[in-house]
């Protein structure tokens, strides 16, 4: 395996952005997360000082942060938009194809290469001359081409298993608003009641933030960004010591599905189910409720909290501008038109039928993540086989 400089290899590339009338489109670091993209319009007269590089289709670009993994190979569609000055811009030669280039700019080959070379105390970022030093294996360009390939085909493999575990939540959201409605009083005849009558518990979290482990202790403290697409996720989450843990479960020992919510802060409005028995506590920002037996379900609850009705009625509950914050006393005086709860153990039924789909699904997803590691592994170590491996091996 060759190993070549990486500007030999992908020079510099882009322009300075010249002045233009109208709009172009704006992408900042920030906004580049995973595949998912979103722009700024902006004038040449109000753009940000450092939206000052134009790219054009084939260039590649990715974050100069430390600790950061942000990728993108601009197409056809993408050509001229105005990107930040937070992003290194590349143009492959004849002998790098594009991309392999972005797979491996992805890898922890390449990563850990860029922190490595990174400078700078407040945000450390990688420099021009960083970027000089950092070397990546170069084999034939027809081997290339197949890695390329193989490595693509499994992240589309991915992406759909993601897409199909999306499409089931929002079957759940559906089936929430096709059993239930708005669950306002001209929709039915359900009694009304406050969202404090139907929990047993409602119970904020300690007003600090918990000191937390750096060694693995199995207690474990939930904060708002363990909460992605109405579920806590465990992989992530930051242990704290047993006597934490005891002191910020004094009001409640969390229990399995029961709901955590995100009151405050840039992800207002979140909520996940607790998914196993592990020992969990609240961290800041953060609040629980128990669904009260006979009168509603914890499933129910968590649906309910992130129905699109709810989330319209935080946002005008709530206050802080930049750090919106919605008070306890104030969700708990909420007033529903509360189903009967016979029909709320029928949407149990179905949520914990997607629940057992889910979770087939998710085991498939993270071994199908584990094959994509260990074959760009073996690749970019020149120890994949590629007269055994071939990409319909992949299978959707």
């Amino acid at each position: 395996m060759n190993w070549i400089e990486l500007l030999k290899a992908a020079p510099f590339s882009g322009q300075k952005v010249k002045p233009f009338d109208g709009h172009k489109k704006y992408l900042a670091t920030g906004s580049l997360v995973g595949d998912d993209i979103n722009f700024e319009e902006v004038t040449y007269q109000n753009k940000p000082s450092r939206a000052s590089i134009e790219v054009s289709q084939g260039d590649i670009i990715f974050a100069k942060m430390k600790d950061t993994n942000k990728v993108l190979l601009v197409d056809e569609s993408l050509s001229g938009i105005i990107v930040s000055s937070g992003f290194s811009v590349h143009k492959c030669g004849k002998n790098l194809n594009p991309v392999y280039f972005k797979h491996l700019l992805e890898h922890n080959i390449f990563l850990r290469q860029k922190d490595k070379y990174c400078t700078g105390a407040i945000q450390p970022a990688i420099t021009n001359t960083g970027l000089k030093k950092i070397k990546i294996p170069l084999p034939a360009l027809i081997v290339q081409n197949s890695i390329a390939k193989i490595l693509s085909d499994c992240e589309n493999v991915i992406q759909k298993r993601k897409e199909s575990i999306d499409l089931l939540d929002n079957y759940l959201k559906s089936k929430f608003f096709e059993m239930f409605g708005e669950l306002t009083s001209k929709e039915n005849t359900w009694p009304i009641k406050t969202l404090e009558s139907i929990c047993e518990k409602i119970v904020d979290c300690p007003h600090d933030t918990p000191t937390y482990s750096e060694q693995k202790t199995g207690y474990y403290c939930v904060r708002s960004s363990d909460i992605q697409n109405g579920e806590i996720v465990l992989s992530a989450i930051r242990n704290v010591s047993k006597a934490v843990y005891q002191e910020r479960t004094k009001r409640h020992i969390p229990n399995v599905g029961e709901v955590v919510f995100t009151r405050e802060g840039g992800r207002f409005g979140n909520a996940g189910r607790i998914p196993t028995e592990e020992r969990i506590c609240l961290g800041q920002r953060m609040m629980l409720f128990r669904a009260k037996e006979g009168l509603s379900t914890n499933n129910f609850i968590w649906a309910l909290i992130s129905s699109e009705r709810m989330q319209r009625l935080f946002k005008k509950m709530s206050k802080g501008g930049a750090a919106p914050r919605v008070n306890i006393s104030d969700l708990k005086k909420i007033k529903l038109s509360i189903p009967d709860y016979s029909l709320q153990l029928e949407f149990d039924f179905v949520v914990n039928t997607v629940d057992q789909v889910k979770s087939t699904m998710q085991t498939s997803l993270n071994e199908i993540e584990n094959l994509y590691d260990s074959l760009s592994q073996s690749a970019f170590n020149g120890e994949l086989n590629l007269n055994r491996v071939e990409s319909n091996d992949v299978e959707a």
